[in-house]
This record gives structure tokens, sequence and C-alpha cells, in this order.
């Protein structure tokens, strides 16, 4: 059992620094990945335009934390777009000595993850090169997370690391999740769009620590104004 403490006063400015980097350095791409996939793709596009379009007749309107939870296939498909375009490395110290494919590695010794191959694996995912964001629906259904804690051999915990895995994982991984899907929802609902040329690859090159991978060329949006923006 986790137990949750107040934030220090004096470590609050760290933390408010962190969030606004990582908006800056994660949330943007993963959020331009996720509308370029969703644009590729008619009938995606119309399942997440529906979907916004019935939250918003729930809400008034009114885009608020209760609208954006009435929109899990658009959550489906920035979790694909995360998956796809994931981050290039994360950083775990061993704690006790273990074996790892046939290598005994000290404790105190630093590994290295990379979800970028995880998570386009072939033998963790079907099809893993394609957007496909309704496999996160039998996911959920499944519940693996949940099951993988009764059976610790369950690998499949560990396929899908966007935001790290365990106590050390991203403090800010629902911060983030909102926050993508509020700019998406708006985009979708209040502009029409389509892709002018087709989704770059990404360039992997560019990968550094959590960064996700910057498009290898320009890919350009054209957007219109459907109606007034809504609040």
């Amino acid at each position: 059992m986790y137990e949750f403490q107040v934030l220090p006063v004096n470590l609050a400015p760290n933390f408010l620094v962190t969030f606004s980097w990582a908006m800056q350095a994660n949330s943007s791409l993963a959020a331009f990945w996720t509308m370029a996939r969703i644009l590729s793709d008619a009938d995606v596009l119309l399942k997440v335009q529906a979907e916004i379009s019935d939250a918003l007749a729930t809400s008034n309107g009114i885009f608020s934390l209760e609208m954006l939870q009435q929109l899990p296939y658009l959550g489906y498909c920035i979790k694909e777009s995360l998956r796809l375009h994931a981050n290039g490395i994360q950083l775990r110290r061993v704690m006790k000595d273990v074996e790892i494919a046939g290598f005994n590695v000290p404790a105190g010794h630093d590994i290295i993850i990379c979800p970028v191959v995880v998570q386009n694996d072939v033998r963790l995912w079907k099809d893993a090169e394609k957007f496909n964001p309704s496999r996160f629906i039998e996911r959920e259904k499944t519940n693996s997370g949940a099951s993988a804690m009764a059976n610790p051999n369950d690998l499949s915990r560990f396929d899908f690391l966007p935001f790290g895995h365990g106590r050390y994982s991203c403090p800010g991984n629902v911060f983030a999740m909102n926050e993508m899907l509020l700019f998406l929802s708006m985009m979708f609902h209040n502009f029409a769009m389509r892709l002018v040329n087709a989704i770059p690859s990404a360039d992997n090159t560019k990968l550094v620590g959590v960064q996700h991978a910057a498009p290898a060329a320009v890919c350009r949006v054209f957007h219109v104004l459907k109606q007034p923006l809504s609040t």
C-alpha cells in the first residue's frame, strides 16, 4: 500500500518546471502524432468526431473534465499513437542481482529500457506497424495490468511503457492524458482538417531521454474554422 504525502512547499517550483518542460517536450509531439494518425484514417476520424459531438451534447457544449471522461475512443487513439511513437529510453537502477536474457546484472548497475522497441515488437503486438486504436478496447476488458499483479511472470504489463512503470513512473501521466484529450477534442470539434501530405516517418536519431521522436519531414495540415470557438 502506497502512502501519499503532501508535496513540500520548497519542492513545488521544481515540479512545476518539470511539468512545463514535459508539456513542451512530450505532450506537444504526442498530440501531433495522434492528430496526424487520426487524420490519416477516415473511419477513425469519423468515430472521434462522433464521440466528441455526443460528449458535448451531454455537457451543454462545455469542455470540462466530466466531458473528457466521455471520450474513451479518443483516449485509445492517444495510447495507440504513444505506442507507435514511443519515447526513447528509460533508465532504471537494479536493486538486487538479477539475470536478464542470460546475463547477470549485479545490484547497483543501471539498465536502459527502450520503449520504442518494446512497443513495436511483433512478438508482443499483433500487426504492430498498424494504427489500430481499438486494440486497447480488448486490452481494458482483459485488464492485463491487474492480472499481472497476481502473476509476476506475466510480462504483458511491461509491453506498454509510455509513462514508465512502477513507483518511478511519470507523475504527470493523468495530467498529460487529459491535456491531450482537451487539445485534440477542441481541435477536431472546432476545425475541419485534412492532411496535405502523407505522415512522415519518425526521426529516431532525435530520441533523447524521455523525448519522443520528431517527424523526419514537414507534415502540413489544412484547417478551417467550422464555427465560433467553443469554451
